[in-house]
């Protein structure tokens, strides 16, 4: 259950990290390490380890750790390994999409697939 958790937590970061301009502004890395925080803070499975790593980010950008990271990609990167360092959790990443992902509406099928292919991506990982 707990792997199940830290991967949905994965896909749920996926999700937020939308940035669709060639240069990322500083309003929206600050917006998108806010929602990472708060989603970290709702979600992950270590609560203090969450509030760890969502301090981090937000010390990182305050001393402009980002200011140099102009791509979404970049930025996706840097988030990830700011991420890791703190938790170790080598499931945790963000990942950058040029153009906007649909939200899914959950559906019971839905769900079962997704869960079928959360646990093919377990099994193999671990």
């Amino acid at each position: 259950m707990k792997k199940n958790v830290v991967f949905a937590l994965l896909i749920s970061i996926v999700g937020l990290v939308n940035l669709t301009a060639q240069q990322i502004s500083d309003e929206l890395k600050k917006q998108t390490i806010n929602k990472i925080a708060a989603e970290l803070k709702k979600s992950y499975i270590d609560e203090d380890k969450a509030i760890e790593m969502a301090n981090v980010l937000n010390e990182f950008l305050k001393n402009k750790a980002y200011v140099s990271t102009n791509s979404g990609e970049d930025f996706a990167f840097k988030l990830t390994n700011d991420l890791r360092s703190v938790s170790n959790d080598l499931h945790l990443s963000v990942q950058y999409f040029a153009d906007a992902q649909p939200k899914k509406h959950p559906t019971k099928e839905t769900d079962t697939e997704e869960q079928k292919w959360i646990d093919e991506v377990l099994k193999a990982s671990n």
